[in-house]
Parts: C-alpha cells; structure tokens; sequence
C-alpha cells in the first residue's frame, strides 16, 4: 500500500508529537532515579516501565493510523520528537532532580532530629518500666517458691489417715453392695 506525501506527513508528525509526549514521560520517570541514585532497581524497573509504554505506543499507532504497517520513518518521527523534547524541556530534569534529593534529605534529617527527641523520654520510661517489671517478675518467682508445700520425706509416715473407708463397702451403696443390675435382652 503506496501511502500519498500528505498522509506521509500527517503520520510523521503524529509519531513526533507522540515521540514529544514520550520524552515527557520519560522524563517523569527519570525524575526519582535521578534524586535517588542508588536505588538501582527502582531505576532498573522503571526503565523497563518506560520501554513498555513506548513500544505499546508506537505499536497501537502504527496499527491505528498506519493500517497496520510499522514502517522506519515511524520511528524515526518518534524519535526526532523525543530528541526534541530532550533537548528543550529535558534539561531542567537533573538540576530539579538533585534540588529535590537536596530537599529530601534536609527534611529526613529534620523528621530524625524530631523523632530522636520525641523518642528519648520514652526510652527512659521504658528503661524503669523494664526494671520494675524485672522485679515484680522475681517477687513472683520467690514467692511461689515459698509457697510450694512440700512433703515430707520420711517413709513411715502415712496421708491420707482420716480417710480410712476407701475401698470398703457402705451400706448405702458402693461398688459392690446394692448395685442395679441392668437387663440385657437378646434378640434372636
């Protein structure tokens, strides 16, 4: 399919202005690897992000607009709009980027400063906290320790004396003595 100069035209600066928004979100996403170099995986995911989105971008453009044909000037149109992009806008991303790391790490330092003080008299109210409970805990352990009866260990000595019963009959009833017996029928 033979395309006329006009569509030709029209299609490159479509993929342009497509390649312009591109760079724009490129340079959203280069953003946070840039303030923070040293998350590598971060960096890493989101450059797999953003070739993602690209190469679904150009792909539902070239189905769309060029019936299906992905053609070299494509991406060529693509690219000259992401170049411009760079060039014009993109240079304000690595200054911008390392003022916000800048700003970043001044209020990290400023939240710690303010934890650490917030967090100073807890550590003493935990620290006697920890000591009373260490105490009440070995009172405990000493009490039941004292509180434990203990049998004396000579061998003639017999407990249990006033129960003397236990085994014999009673007239009331027992284990042997005026016991029902239950009647067991057998079925044939």
């Amino acid at each position: 399919m033979f395309e006329t100069t006009e569509q030709t035209l029209s299609l490159c600066g479509s993929f342009a202005s497509a390649g312009f928004i591109l760079a724009v979100l490129y340079n959203i996403l280069r953003f946070p690897r840039l303030a923070f170099p040293k998350r590598k995986v971060m960096g890493a995911l989101l450059d797999a992000l953003f070739a993602i989105i690209a190469a679904l971008t150009l792909f539902i453009m070239s189905v769309e607009y060029g019936t299906g044909f992905f053609r070299l000037y494509y991406f060529a149109a693509a690219a000259f709009g992401f170049a411009a992009n760079m060039l014009t806008l993109g240079w304000l991303v690595p200054p911008l980027s390392k003022l916000f790391s800048r700003f970043c790490g001044a209020v990290g330092r400023l939240i710690a400063r303010a934890v650490g003080v917030a967090v100073k008299p807890l550590c003493a109210i935990c620290t006697k906290a920890a000591a009373k409970i260490a105490a009440i805990r070995k009172n405990m352990r000493e009490n039941a320790e004292n509180n434990k009866i203990r049998l004396q260990s000579h061998l003639q000595k017999v407990y249990n004396k006033s129960n003397r019963k236990i085994g014999e009959e009673s007239g009331k009833g027992g284990e042997r003595g005026n016991v029902i017996k239950a009647k067991v029928r057998k079925i044939v």
